[in-house]
């Protein structure tokens, strides 16, 4: 049977490049599973392919909202299913790559628990101010309120969610808001199991290598203008989402432009939070059928790989 090819990854893995490459040999868009890609304007933080790549490769689900508006996986899972339609109707051949694993989740399950993120705008912006305010001058989140909140209501889902993780928090009490039930109860309620129709592959690559890329990647962002595109979310933080004030990459940095931290200790900082990220993210795909490809493999062996595992091309 014939499947889409997904490469996932964690951060600065070079899942990138390699769906390039793969687009490219088979004359295929690539569809970006990237939670924050998606926002305008914000390149380099988000390691967005060059306008040349772009070019090479029609990419989709890039740069399709500003950063002043909200996004939620729901209607990521909207826009993906009216563009696979599209696609399909065409019949352009497509792949799909990034490290937005909720964003694989959604449309593997095409889990209707995503709806739910579309009720009370109101409520989820009064939690998410209610959470910063808290973070902003304590060192941890364990005695957040709202975190605090979820603990009550539903331990089971707050036992496996890291009180800073703001988003999943927010998200798993709009759940609750809008079900009267349990987050932990009602997210594995799915529509479908679409998995069968993907077939995931990742660089095995070793994690100190991985954490050593993820350190260059962060110097270089920095060399090419990060500092110019955070100064932007921080100057614009009363107007922008809370996803990108909360974004890895620019958040690191907004005590610098306050005068609080040095600069070299705010690059330390993003350069850790990276690599934390990069190791959730690595947590989550071991649960995952991945099908793992060598590093130093040539370009070439590793898409005549990827072709056969799909019988797609």
């Amino acid at each position: 049977m014939s499947t889409i090819p997904v490469i996932i990854g964690p951060t600065a893995s070079g899942k990138s490049n390699l769906a390039l490459a793969l687009a490219m040999c088979t004359d295929s868009d690539i569809i970006s599973l990237d939670s924050m890609q998606i926002y305008q304007g914000l390149d380099i933080g988000t390691a967005k392919v060059t306008p040349a790549e772009r070019k090479a490769v029609k990419h989709h689900l890039i740069d399709i909202i500003p950063p002043t508006e909200n996004y939620s996986i729901a209607d990521f899972l909207s826009a993906y299913n009216k563009l696979i339609a599209q696609l399909q109707k065409s019949k352009r051949k497509y792949l799909l790559v990034g490290g937005s694993l909720q964003y694989l989740s959604a449309i593997w399950y095409n889990d209707s628990y995503t709806e739910i993120s579309r009720v009370n705008p109101d409520y989820r912006e009064k939690l998410q101010k209610e959470y910063l305010q808290y973070a902003a001058n304590h060192p941890d989140n364990k005695q957040n309120p709202v975190y605090l909140q979820l603990c009550a209501l539903d331990p089971e889902r707050a036992a496996v969610l890291h009180p800073n993780d703001c988003k999943r928090i927010v998200r798993a009490l709009e759940i609750i808001a809008a079900t009267a039930n349990p987050a932990s109860a009602y997210r594995f309620e799915h529509k479908s199991n679409q998995s069968h129709l993907y077939t995931l592959f990742a660089y095995d690559r070793p994690r100190e290598e991985l954490y050593s890329r993820i350190n260059e990647r962060v110097l270089m962002m920095v060399k090419a203008g990060l500092l110019q595109e955070a100064r932007k979310v921080y100057e614009h933080r009363n107007e922008y989402s809370q996803s990108c004030l909360q974004a890895i990459a620019y958040k690191e940095f907004f005590p610098y432009f306050e005068g609080k931290m040095g600069l070299d200790d705010a690059i330390a900082s993003l350069q850790l939070n990276s690599r934390h990220y990069a190791k959730r993210q690595l947590s989550i795909m071991r649960k995952l059928p991945i099908n793992y490809l060598p590093v130093n493999a040539e370009i070439s062996t590793i898409i005549t790989n990827i072709k056969n595992k799909c019988s797609l091309y």
